[in-house]
Parts: C-alpha cells; sequence; structure tokens
C-alpha cells in the first residue's frame, strides 16, 4: 500500500541505521593511542582531599581523562613528633582517608615525600628562619628518620602494603611511584642552601628502603628547577647539582626518572626550551639518555609578574601539551601545576595556578589540557598528531613499543605485534 513500508524493509532500514552509527561511533574512536594511559595527569593538593568538594574534584579529573596524581606529602604532617618510647608517631589514619579516596576514583598516584618536620631541623632558629623567609621546607639534620618513614610508606601502600590487604573492597592501586623530596636544588625546599651531595645520600637511603618493602616499584629524583637568575651557590642549576650528587653517591644514576619542572613564561615559541637543557644537565649528571625525564610540574599563574590571563593559559597548555609528547627527549609524563589552587591571596602568585574549581568547574585552560589528552588517546575523530618534534640534540627517535619502528611511523605506536 501507498505511505507503508514493508516489515522486511523497515526491519533493513533499522540495521542500515544501526551499522552507521556503529559505523560513525568507531570512526569517532578509530585512533590508537599514542601516549600510554596514565601518560598525563596532575598535581593535587593534599589539603583539598579533606574538603567537602574532594569526590567532585577528583570525579572532575577522571572526566578530564587523566589517569594520574601527584600528591605532596609532607614529612612533617606524617610524622610531626619525633620517635619516642611509643614508636614512629606516624599519622597513618589521616592518610589512610585520603589514599582511599583516591582510589575511590580509580586514580594512580605519584608520591613525593619531603618538607622536613622541626624536630628534625638543624636547630630551632635555622628552622624559624627558613619559614620566615617563606621556604616550604629546612634542610633535614638526619637522614635515616626520612628513609625510615618512607620505608613505612611503601610497606603500607606499595603493591604488597598492608593497606591494600585491610581494604579489599576498594580499587586496588597501590603506590608505585616514589619521588625522593621536592626541588632539592632549591632553597625553598632545601634552607638555607641546596646540598647536592647530602641530597644523594637522601636519595640512596631512601631508595635502599623503598625497595626493601616495595620491590619492582619506580624511584624518581625530586623535581629539579632550571633556576635562572639565582645565586648557584644556594640554588645550583641541574646540571651542577646532579654532577656532585651522583659524584658523591654514583647509585642514584639508577633512578627510574628524573623529574622535572618546567614553567616557560616566554612567547609560545619557547615553551618547550627547556627540555633540552635539562637532558642535557641529566647527561652531566652521568645519566643516560635511556633515563626518562618526568615532567611532573608545568603550569602558569593568574596572577604575579609572570602571571597569565585565561586565554592566554589556553593557548599554553594546548600548545605544551599537544607537542611535548612528541618530542625526541625521552619524556616519560607529564603533570599539570596544580589542578585547584586556593584562590584567596592575590599577593600569592601561587595560590592561582588551578586550573579548576568547585563552584565554576573546569577553566578553560583544563578543558584545553583535556582535549589533547584525548587527541593524543585517540578518543577524538580528528586523527591524533604524529611527527616528532626533534630538538634534544643526539637523541633517537621515539619508539614507545620498541619494535624498531619509531612512534612518528607507527600506526600502533604502544603495540610491538600491530605496526
Amino acid at each position: 500500500m501507498r505511505g507503508r513500508r514493508s516489515p522486511a524493509l523497515a526491519a533493513l532500514s533499522a540495521i542500515t541505521l544501526v551499522g552507521s552509527l556503529a559505523a560513525m561511533a568507531a570512526s569517532a574512536h578509530a585512533w590508537p593511542p599514542r601516549v600510554p594511559p596514565r601518560w598525563f595527569g596532575t598535581n593535587i593538593n593534599s589539603g583539598s582531599l579533606s574538603a567537602p568538594w574532594a569526590g567532585k574534584e577528583l570525579r572532575a579529573i577522571r572526566a578530564a581523562g587523566l589517569r594520574r596524581v601527584r600528591l605532596a606529602l609532607s614529612w612533617a604532617n606524617f610524622q610531626p613528633k619525633p620517635p619516642g618510647p611509643d614508636g614512629q608517631n606516624y599519622r597513618f589514619a589521616w592518610l589512610d582517608r585520603r589514599i582511599a579516596l583516591i582510589a575511590h576514583h580509580h586514580l594512580a598516584i605519584q608520591l613525593v615525600f619531603g618538607y622536613t618536620p622541626s624536630w628534625d631541623a638543624y636547630s630551632d632558629a635555622e628552622y624559624r628562619q627558613c619559614r620566615e623567609r617563606g621556604a616550604a621546607s629546612a634542610r633535614p639534620y638526619g637522614l635515616v628518620p626520612y628513609a625510615r618513614a618512607i620505608g613505612a610508606l611503601a610497606r603500607r601502600y606499595g603493591p604488597r602494603g598492608s593497606f591494600w590487604r585491610k581494604h579489599p573492597h576498594l580499587p586496588y592501586r597501590p603506590i608505585r611511584q616514589w619521588e625522593i623530596w621536592n626541588a632539592p636544588n632549591t632553597a625553598g625546599s632545601w634552607c638555607p642552601a641546596a646540598e647536592p651531595a647530602r641530597y644523594g645520600m637522601l636519595f640512596e637511603l631512601a631508595a635502599r628502603a623503598v625497595r626493601r618493602n616495595a620491590p619492582h616499584t619506580r624511584i624518581i629524583v625530586g623535581g629539579l628547577g632550571l633556576n635562572p637568575g639565582r645565586n648557584p651557590a644556594v640554588d645550583p642549576p641541574p646540571g651542577p647539582f646532579l654532577q656532585q650528587a651522583t659524584a658523591a653517591f654514583p647509585g642514584m644514576r639508577n633512578a627510574a626518572a628524573v623529574a622535572v619542572h618546567v614553567y616557560p613564561f616566554g612567547p609560545l615559541s619557547t615553551l618547550l626550551d627547556p627540555l633540552p637543557a635539562f637532558r642535557q644537565a641529566l647527561r652531566q649528571g652521568g645519566f643516560s639518555d635511556s633515563t626518562p625525564m618526568l615532567v611532573n610540574e608545568f603550569g602558569w599563574t593568574r596572577v604575579g609578574p609572570y602571571g597569565k590571563t585565561e586565554p592566554e593559559r589556553v593557548e599554553r597548555y594546548r600548545s605544551i601539551s599537544r607537542r611535548l609528547p612528541r618530542t625526541n627527549c625521552n619524556v616519560s609524563g607529564m603533570l599539570a601545576f596544580t589542578w585547584g589552587s586556593r584562590e584567596r591571596d592575590l599577593s600569592n602568585p601561587e595560590d592561582f595556578f588551578g586550573i579548576w574549581n568547585p563552584v565554576q568547574g573546569p577553566y578553560p585552560s583544563a578543558r584545553a589540557y583535556s582535549r589533547s589528552v584525548r587527541s593524543l588517546r585517540g578518543q577524538l575523530a580528528r586523527r591524533p598528531p604524529r611527527r616528532t618534534i626533534q630538538i634534544c640534540a643526539g637523541m633517537p627517535l621515539p619508539d614507545h613499543d620498541r619494535d624498531g619502528v619509531p612512534d612518528q611511523d607507527d600506526r600502533h605506536p604502544l603495540n610491538p605485534r600491530r605496526g
């Protein structure tokens, strides 16, 4: 009859429509990933994990496509009192809640452990003076207590950790990356002045403690800054710092990676300039070119002399997150600094690095970062960029799956069975 279709034709049309939609969906997600799942991440403020919006923040991180968070754990908060007759005075219950919350949201943790408690400072006067000068931490006096503390953390939260046995209902997300201190080549984190050889000793003691309690995990040299224009006797550049540290303690060269901090405030064309400088610094310290650099801090504040407007931050996040993963500098990941910040004190640039807040949600800069993440994970309709950006002299073309085919020529760079 006119105006009616037979049931067979209707069924065929439905099948065709479903097939077309499936093909469209497949084409939108048909690109193989260019980076591993946890290559991109973000820093997260430990204090925000006790805020009412903590779950909302972690859900937003997941929604952005990020799978790794860098959590700074203050030794001073974890062990506020010196060891005594009752034991080490570790605050496990306080930390358990934070680890459980992150695991509940299926996020991997890279732990950075540092910041001297007042009881382990060289003196009360030095500790007080360093804090009055705005330093995040004074230098530690006793290094063994630090190694014991990070060993206890590895024993509890590592792959064989007691925490996971006691909480079998949680998603299993043991800590597999341990960063030894933060910015140890700066007086801001090792006040009154950086001490390369002493940091080398701290790294060696801590690495042994972690390996003993959490074998087969990754131990990382604490994130280094380039420190342009500062006093090299107080804030040594990364090259001389690593050279002196590894000369005193050569075992430091066995680190799984060296963390670096990238805060380029110049033109867009210069955003990647720190990478060749950092690679040369690793060479100066005797590290092999096969040792990755981990960019575990990058970002831009919105206030202060180096502040950027939000449109400028969008351009910078978009540019660096699409280009840095394709360099030949052997970078194993990048983590934004930071996801959320306090946004209280306009005189403090640290308060305005965040790219998300609990009221507005993700800023445009966070959305730009997320889009780059999804692009390089092959989750957008448009083909992800592949061409290697060769800026580190003497470094080979990247080959993630080590199948002999450079990533830029490999449709499946993470799968050696598929070229």
